[in-house]
């Protein structure tokens, strides 16, 4: 059984956003679906954060599917990093909506936003660690994200990810109005065609 484990957002939970709807979605189709709530969501900390993802995984095989939302993609990128890779074994696939590895001036300019982030945006996971990991790898993002630039489809390209860029989605947030994204479970049923 094919199983997909979702990391939500700063200032998320497993209730927020498009999670539930996701979930719902996904459950209905056979699959396995946890959404981790992770610890302290109004300030993430790295260490917590990837700890807590890797108690949700449990054990990282070939049925796996990761599903990240914002700095919960940097969460699943940390998370890969810290674990040893044998060459001929690959999770299913990862699918990361509106990720980041830099932020937008909106956020750069916010001195309490950025105490948070500033762990996030340094010591970037190696790309090399992280290419091949997964037989399918997406990133999603909106052309009109308040907090992340298009300039991160690029970086992540060095990671192995090919983009996909979407209209008006803002941040996939339901700050934003939207509480569903099908895009998101578009890439999931074709990743395991």
């Amino acid at each position: 059984m094919k199983r997909v484990v979702i990391t939500h957002q700063w200032g998320g939970s497993p209730e927020s956003d498009f999670y539930p709807w996701l979930k719902a979605q996904l459950e209905e189709r056979g699959f396995e679906v946890v959404v981790s709530a992770m610890p302290n969501p109004a300030a993430p900390e790295v260490e917590a954060w990837v700890k807590t993802l890797g108690e949700a995984v449990g054990t990282l095989d070939e049925n796996t599917i990761l599903v990240g939302h914002s700095v919960g993609c940097q969460t699943i990128l940390r998370y890969l990093v810290s674990k040893p890779w044998e060459p001929k074994r690959k999770i299913v696939g990862i699918v990361l909506v509106a990720p980041w590895l830099k932020l937008s001036e909106e956020v750069t300019n916010d001195p309490e936003q950025m105490r948070v982030a500033k762990p996030w945006l340094e010591d970037l996971p190696k790309p090399k660690l992280i290419a091949g990991v997964a037989k399918e790898m997406w990133a999603l993002f909106s052309d009109n994200d308040p907090y992340v630039s298009l300039e991160n489809a690029e970086l992540l390209k060095e990671y192995g990810f090919k983009s996909e860029v979407f209209p008006n989605r803002f941040h996939f947030d339901a700050e934003s109005g939207i509480t569903e994204v099908p895009e998101v479970l578009e890439k999931i049923l074709e990743i395991v065609k």
